[in-house]
């Protein structure tokens, strides 16, 4: 199978969280690199887990102490409408666990759906020395399509949708020799208020990942490494953040794996925070672990 570029799979995974400072739900809005030139179908799974302090805003004395596990599987598609444009799709489940003072909460269900539009501005193919360097901007919403807090201090982020309709804008470049491939992705996620008059924070997410491609017969292995930084801006009640805790930031390595072979693309990607400091501290990311496959469909010659 010949791919022009590898497909690096990141998740846009953070959004202002609510309950005001447990650790925040998957956004539902995924980022996928457009450097193939084939349809593509799969999905991706995607598990966090975090430590979270509730303080006590109310002034009723009481202190808790949480633990989060959010899941979310991704039904991905992309269709590959011209050399130039293509439109992705994403249909998410999610499975969102809270164990707080002994006491275990759940809540999954289909989440909120996401379709994007990507137009590749400025490219270049060097088929002599196999390089070829590439732009791309695009944009999405994602509809309010999953079950949603209708109270604005519960815990926002435990179900499985947001109640809004959010618009994400990205911005990507990509390089790759026969050997190696490079991708720089940008995406800003802009929010709105939902009927609960609560607004998860707007979200800026960049990542820079290298791999190196080593061939075995008709199967690519590439092992690489990345950094991602994301920056949440504080979420509103009401138009105010006096009362919430959301926002921050977050620096994580990022080493990875892609395999391919016969059509099949498979990415397996394990985020290790370096530093944080996620709703004024009172919340800790252990980790995030991704895996995603995909069927490479229809090769369109760029």
């Amino acid at each position: 199978m010949k791919i022009l570029v590898t497909i690096a799979i990141v998740a846009f995974s953070f959004h202002s969280v609510g309950c005001e400072v447990c650790g925040s739900s998957a956004a539902g809005s995924i980022g996928i690199i457009g450097s193939s030139n084939n349809h593509l179908i799969g999905f991706s799974c995607v598990g966090r887990s975090f430590n979270s302090t509730h303080p006590d805003i109310f002034g009723h004395g009481n202190v808790e102490n949480s633990s989060e596990f959010f899941m979310q599987v991704n039904l991905l598609a992309k269709f590959q409408l011209s050399k130039r444009f293509q439109l992705y799709a994403n249909v998410p489940m999610v499975y969102n666990q809270q164990r707080k003072e002994g006491k275990t909460s759940i809540a999954q269900g289909l989440g909120d759906v996401t379709l994007s539009t990507r137009f590749l501005a400025y490219a270049t193919v060097d088929s002599i020395r196999k390089r070829t360097f590439g732009i791309q901007i695009g944009a999405g919403v994602k509809a309010p399509i999953g079950a949603f807090s209708r109270d604005a201090h519960a815990t926002t982020n435990m179900y499985p949708g947001t109640g809004s309709w959010d618009f994400p804008l990205m911005a990507n470049l990509f390089f790759q020799t026969e050997k190696w491939n490079v991708q720089f992705e940008n995406t800003f996620n802009m929010t709105t208020e939902n009927v609960a008059r609560f607004k998860f924070g707007n979200g800026l997410q960049s990542v820079a990942y290298a791999g190196r491609t080593l061939k075995y017969g008709d199967m690519r292995i590439s092992p690489g490494i990345g950094m991602q930084f994301d920056y949440l801006f504080l979420a509103t009640i009401n138009g105010s953040s006096k009362n919430t805790f959301n926002g921050g930031h977050i620096l994580t390595a990022l080493p990875g794996m892609n395999v391919e072979f016969n059509r099949v693309f498979i990415s397996v990607r394990y985020f290790q925070p370096l530093t944080q400091y996620l709703s004024k501290g009172y919340t800790k990311n252990n980790g995030q672990l991704s895996f995603s496959i995909f069927y490479t469909f229809k090769t369109i010659s760029l």
